[in-house]
Order: structure tokens, then C-alpha cells, then sequence
């Protein structure tokens, strides 16, 4: 797995887009990884925050129960789930659906964050902060845009559940963003979350690497049709 090829990849291609986050369970902190010390509201504050800086985040994972447990933490319903109990209360949630919520097993010390270009270890997972244009380029360079393919698996709330899924099914991930997510990550209303597990890095990267330059050819092609006839 070559992620700082990825990394030049993403910068290279959206300069101006968040970095490429990784994500990794360890055991231990390592060395020269500084551990979060502040207040958090959630797993996702964590995520935009990666974007920035390398840090690890142990299982004070932030107020929000539900990522607690996605990301493989211990919670106590009975104390800490209240925003649960609104969410059904309001409509927001069925108390059946949390029989389906994926999980990371629990027994972790801590999760690492950062960006791509300076993980310090193997990421489980890479974490993309993506809009549409994005999207679409790293659909196509994973084959799931294939007219023959099965398309990008794209879930909705809650949006921690793609880290999980994507890890345990090997399986690039998408979610639209639930409105926790939207406001603890400060998410852009054209922005969704990506989770691309370790397994298909590479694969992301050769895809790039070919089809980059083809949508660039054909984006000219297009762009002169468009002069031609539009003026």
C-alpha cells in the first residue's frame, strides 16, 4: 500500500479541497503523536480536524454516543443515551434500526487521525471529505462507475457508520451526511464523506493515475463542441 502516492495524487488534483484523512485503531499511541486533550463534540469533529494535524483520539471520543459506538468505544445507554432516546422520540430514528448499526469491535486504546501525507503508520482507512466533482473521479477510478458495476455504496445517517462498513466489508463507502455530521465536521452543503478501506488504496491511486489525463482530454474535447456551437 503506497499512501503517499495517493496523498501526492489528491493534492496534486484538488489543491484546493481538504487532505485525504487517515484513520487507524492502535493499541499503544505512537511515538511523536500527540493525544487529544480538548472538549469534543463527536467522532466527526474528528475527522475535519485530521484534515489539519496528526493526533490520537483514545475513548473520551466526544459527547455523541452513537460515534462512540460505530467507532468501537464503550457506552453507557443508560447514562450517555439520551440524544438517542430524542432522536426516536422526534421521529428522527425507528429504535429497530440501531439493531443494524455497523460497529467497530471494541478494545482499542485509541484511534489515530491525520493527514495522508504524514500517516505515521498503515491506515485501516482513508477518510475523503468530498464534493460531487471528486466523487465521480473516484468512482471512476475504482470501477464503480462501470455501466456493468454495482455503483458507489452511498448511505445516509449515521454517517459513522461508513468507517465500519468499509472496514469490515472491504468496501469503499459513501454517506450523504446526516445533520450531526453536517454541523460537528462543519460539512459544506455539496460535501460528503468518503471511506476508502486500506485494501483498495492502491487501487484508487492506478485509477487516478489512468484516468486523470483521459477526463482531462475529453473535459478540452468537450469544452471546444461547446464553442463551436454555443459560441
Amino acid at each position: 500500500m503506497t499512501t503517499q502516492r495517493l496523498a501526492d495524487l489528491f493534492a496534486a488534483t484538488w489543491p484546493d479541497r481538504p487532505s485525504a484523512v487517515g484513520f487507524a485503531r492502535v493499541d499503544k499511541i505512537p511515538p511523536g503523536v500527540a493525544e487529544w486533550q480538548h472538549p469534543s463534540t463527536s467522532a466527526c469533529q474528528f475527522w475535519r480536524e485530521g484534515t489539519r494535524r496528526l493526533f490520537a483520539a483514545g475513548a473520551a471520543h466526544g459527547e455523541c454516543p452513537v460515534g462512540r459506538m460505530t467507532q468501537g468505544f464503550p457506552v453507557d445507554i443508560a447514562a450517555d443515551g439520551g440524544v438517542i432516546t430524542l432522536m426516536a422520540e422526534i421521529g428522527y430514528i425507528d429504535h429497530f434500526e440501531l439493531d443494524h448499526l455497523a460497529t467497530l469491535p471494541q478494545g482499542h486504546a485509541a484511534i489515530v487521525y491525520g493527514p495522508l501525507a504524514v500517516f505515521p503508520v498503515d491506515p485501516e482507512a482513508v477518510l475523503v471529505f468530498a464534493d460531487a466533482s471528486q466523487l465521480m473521479l473516484i468512482s471512476e477510478a475504482l470501477g464503480t462507475a462501470r455501466l456493468d458495476g454495482a455503483g458507489l455504496a452511498l448511505g445516509g445517517r449515521p454517517t459513522c457508520v461508513a468507517i465500519p462498513r468499509a472496514i469490515s466489508y472491504a468496501t469503499v463507502q459513501g454517506s450523504l451526511a446526516c445533520v450531526g455530521a453536517r454541523v460537528y465536521a462543519d460539512l459544506e452543503p455539496g460535501e460528503m464523506l468518503v471511506v476508502i478501506p486500506a485494501g483498495r488504496v492502491d487501487e484508487l491511486a492506478d485509477g487516478l493515475e489512468r484516468l486523470l489525463p483521459a477526463n482531462r482530454q475529453l473535459e478540452e474535447l468537450h469544452t471546444a463542441v461547446r464553442a463551436r456551437i454555443r459560441g
